[in-house]
């Protein structure tokens, strides 16, 4: 029967073996500065060669290095039995020249900015109702995504999650596929995402078919990769980058809550002009009527004297002379007065009808039928949503006006 052994037993003979291995002592080794960064006094660095990583640090300083350094590292391999973690500690370090997957991949980024490939000028939607979602269905970024929208207002849209590899073997053909499909159908964003890690974990986003993809789909594409400090191809073929995939949903917040801005804006000019041209109507069909009554008034009381001092003319004619008049002209003068009739009774209706119009329009007659006139801070309230429990409003009426307090809501 073999031995049990518990996790801390095994891993502590682990640690033995390696403390006790003089070829783990010691030793020199030779890769390219994959990741670094300073911590708590300490720099940790990883070292790469082709598929192959390790993980490095050197306590109590800080080495200068930058990514894509060749460099020989001096020192010992250490098993940390707590963590189950092998370590390269470093003794000393020296850079030796630039690595060689630093050189690759500066000479891909370079061939496809001069195809184009990072000059995405698709412009995002002025307002956007669906989303293709390209990213693992496993971790956290679904989660984070659809809360920033939902907290947001932002429940409405429309999102179809396309899951994908994001690390290791075939993740980038994976991504390629998704990207594909989506790419076919009817959306008005894509948004490729991750989450955060380290730079091994965010390789399968540099390489050049990812870009490709991302440049080639026909609608723009949101690139919402890692880190805000992580840059990766597929960022700079994208039509946009967002550092982290919340930003990402930030960002599609931003967009619609200013189309929905600009919308009510528009909206409130548009009320404004429309109540002006109404109200510059409503002036001058006053004014217009002011002026018809009063020329009216006018050229009737005109015609009136006339007539008068006319009539009076010929009474005081001498009955002869009056006899001597020609039947002709007498008829001439009874039509002139019959016209002269007809054209102020005609008048007087047109007077009467416009009053009566005026009249019917008019806010006090409104008022005197029932209706009242709702105000709040002074603005006119049309709608009950802008009313809350507790306001103070002003409630005109026939004859006066009355402060009030709501006290409840139907």
């Amino acid at each position: 029967m073999n031995k049990i052994l518990t996790v801390s037993q095994l891993n502590n003979y682990v640690k033995n073996v390696f403390d006790d291995e003089l070829l783990l002592q010691n030793i020199t080794v030779e890769g390219e500065v994959y990741e670094a960064k300073f911590s708590g006094g300490n720099t940790y660095i990883t070292l790469k060669e082709d598929e192959y990583v390790l993980s490095c640090v050197k306590f109590g300083s800080r080495f200068e290095f930058s990514v894509g350094d060749k460099v020989h590292a001096n020192g010992s391999m250490r098993f940390y039995p707590r963590g189950g973690r092998t370590t390269f500690v470093i003794t000393y370090a020296s850079a030796v020249g630039k690595g060689d997957l630093l050189v690759k991949f500066n000479e891909l980024k370079d061939k496809l900015n001069k195809e184009g490939v990072f000059n995405n000028t698709k412009p995002l939607p002025r307002f956007i109702k669906r989303i293709a979602l390209v990213t693992s269905v496993e971790g956290a970024v679904i989660h984070d995504f659809l809360e920033v929208l939902t907290r947001n207002g932002c429940g409405y849209i429309d999102i179809d999650v396309y899951g994908v590899k994001v690390q290791g073997a075939g993740a980038d053909e994976s991504i390629v596929k998704a990207i594909s499909i989506a790419a076919g159908r009817n959306y008005d964003v894509m948004v490729v995402a991750r989450g955060g890690g380290s730079g091994q974990d965010l390789s399968c986003f540099n390489t050049e078919a990812v870009a490709r993809g991302v440049f080639g789909c026909a609608y723009p594409v949101i690139s919402a990769i890692g880190h805000e400090v992580d840059y990766t191809l597929c960022d700079f073929a994208s039509s946009l980058r967002a550092g982290t995939p919340s930003i990402a949903a930030e960002q599609i917040v931003r967009i619609n809550e200013m189309f929905i801005s600009r919308f009510y804006e528009r909206l409130a000019a548009l009320k404004f002009y429309v109540d002006g041209q109404i109200n510059a109507m409503s002036i001058r069909v006053k004014s217009l009527s002011a002026d018809l009554m009063i020329g009216s008034l006018r050229k009737a009381s005109e015609l009136k004297n006339r007539m008068s001092a006319y009539m009076n003319r010929i009474y005081n004619l001498n009955l002869e002379k009056g006899l001597a008049i020609d039947k002709a002209y007498r008829s001439h003068i009874k039509t002139i007065y019959h016209n002269a009739e007809v054209l102020l009774t005609s008048r007087e209706q047109e007077l009467k009808y416009i009053s009566a119009v005026l009249d019917k329009s008019s806010p006090l007659k409104i008022l005197s039928d029932g209706y009242a006139k709702v105000l709040k801070d002074g603005n006119s309230v049309d709608n009950i949503s802008k009313v809350n429990i507790g306001d103070k409003l002003k409630v005109v009426l026939s004859g006066g006006a009355l402060g009030v307090t709501v006290t409840d809501k139907e």
